[in-house]
C-alpha cells in the first residue's frame, strides 16, 4: 500500500533538481552564455565578476540566474527566503565552473567530438518541425557546438578528479561506524484507521453526520468493542480487510495535524475524530517500534555507495577550492545579494 493511500497522508512533494557539475551548463545550453577577455568592451555595464582575464558583465549574470530560476523552480519563481542563498549558489557555480573549463584547456583536454556531433543530431531531432531552427541553424551551431565542448571539458574533468581507487574493505566499515544515523531505522508507529467516507464536495452536513458517526464508534470501542470488528463493518478504508491494521508507518508518511495526534498517544489509546482529505477518520496507536541501527553485513553495500559519493565530492571541492586559490577572482557583491 503506498503512502498516498493512507487516510491522512502527507501528499509527495520531491524537490527539484539540484545543482551539479552539469547544471550550469545546462543553463548555458538554453541561454548561449558567452563571456569576454578583461578589456573586451562592455560599454558602460556593470561587471558581475572579474577572474584572472576574464570579465562577466551583469547582464549575462542576470541571464544566467534568470535560466537558473526556470531550471529548478517549477513556477519560474524563488520563494523571497531562499533568493538571497540562491543568488550566492548561482554566483558560485558560474565560478566554478569557468575555473574548471580553463583548466581543462590548460591540460590539453580535447572534447569528445562522436559525443558533441551527438549533442547536435540532438537539437535537430528536436527542432526539426521548427522554422525558425531551420533558418537560424547555420548562425546557431558554431554557438552550440562551442558550449557543447564546454559542457564535456567540465564532465571530463570531473570524471578525472573523482577517478578514486577502490576502498578497503576497512574503509567502508570505518564509514559506517561514524555514520550511524544513516543506517539507522527510525522509529515506526504500528496504526489501525477506521474512515468513515465524506464525498468530495459534500455540504457541512455530511461532515457533521460523519464526525458524529466516529465519535460513537470511538465510545463504543471504549466501552469494549473490539477495534478490529467495527473497522471491518463499518471502515471504507481498504484496511477494513485486515481489522483497519495499516502496520508500521515512520514519521511523516501521515500528514502533519494526524501525525501530532498520533505522537501524543500510547499504545492502545484511540485518537478524537480527525477530518482527513477522505472523510473523518478514528486512529488507533496499536504497538512502537524504536529505531534500530542496521547491521553491517546487511549495509555494507549501502555504505560503499555513501563513501563514494562522499569521496567524490570531498575530491572535487578539494580541486576546485584549489583553483580559487591560484586565481584572482572579483566579484560585485552588491549584484550577489540584491534581493528584487
Amino acid at each position: 500500500m503506498s503512502a498516498a493511500s493512507y487516510p491522512g497522508a502527507r501528499a509527495e512533494n520531491p524537490s527539484r533538481a539540484v545543482f551539479s557539475i552539469r547544471f550550469l551548463a545546462a543553463v548555458w545550453l538554453l541561454l548561449g552564455i558567452g563571456f569576454a577577455p578583461t578589456g573586451a568592451s562592455t560599454g558602460n555595464e556593470e561587471i558581475f565578476a572579474r577572474i584572472d582575464d576574464l570579465t562577466i558583465g551583469a547582464g549575462e549574470f542576470e541571464r544566467i540566474f534568470a535560466g537558473a530560476v526556470r531550471y529548478k523552480y517549477f513556477h519560474g519563481q524563488v520563494p523571497a527566503d531562499e533568493l538571497a542563498q540562491f543568488r550566492h549558489r548561482v554566483a558560485e557555480d558560474v565560478i566554478d565552473q569557468v575555473l574548471v573549463h580553463r583548466e581543462a584547456l590548460r591540460l590539453g583536454l580535447e572534447p569528445d567530438r562522436a559525443r558533441i556531433l551527438q549533442g547536435v543530431e540532438a537539437y535537430d531531432r528536436k527542432y526539426a518541425d521548427s522554422a525558425d531552427w531551420q533558418a537560424q541553424r547555420e548562425a546557431v551551431i558554431p554557438g552550440l557546438v562551442e558550449r557543447l565542448e564546454r559542457e564535456d571539458l567540465i564532465a571530463q574533468m570531473r570524471a578525472r578528479v573523482v577517478a578514486l581507487p577502490p576502498p578497503a574493505a576497512a574503509e567502508i566499515e570505518d564509514y559506517y561506524r561514524r555514520h550511524p544515523e544513516q543506517f539507522t531505522e527510525p522509529p515506526r508507529s504500528r496504526v489501525s484507521v477506521i474512515l468513515l467516507a465524506v464525498q468530495p464536495g459534500a455540504d457541512q452536513a455530511a461532515w457533521d453526520d460523519a464526525r458524529q458517526r466516529a465519535a460513537e464508534l470511538r465510545r463504543r470501542i471504549l466501552a469494549g468493542e473490539a477495534f478490529a470488528r467495527l473497522a471491518a463493518s463499518h471502515s471504507a478504508h481498504a484496511s477494513a480487510a485486515v481489522g483497519g491494521d495499516l502496520g508500521y508507518l515512520h514519521d511523516g508518511r501521515l500528514e502533519d495535524g494526524v501525525q501530532q495526534a498520533i505522537a501524543r498517544l500510547q499504545p492502545g489509546e484511540l485518537s478524537e475524530p480527525l477530518r482527513v482529505l477522505e472523510g473523518v477518520a478514528l486512529f488507533r496507536l496499536t504497538a512502537i517500534r524504536p529505531g534500530q541501527l542496521r547491521a553491517f553485513a546487511e549495509v555494507s553495500q549501502r555504505a560503499a555507495e555513501l563513501w563514494r559519493r562522499e569521496t567524490e565530492s570531498s575530491a572535487w571541492q578539494a580541486f576546485v577550492d584549489g583553483l580559487r586559490a591560484h586565481a584572482v577572482i572579483h566579484v560585485n557583491q552588491r549584484l550577489v545579494t540584491r534581493d528584487d
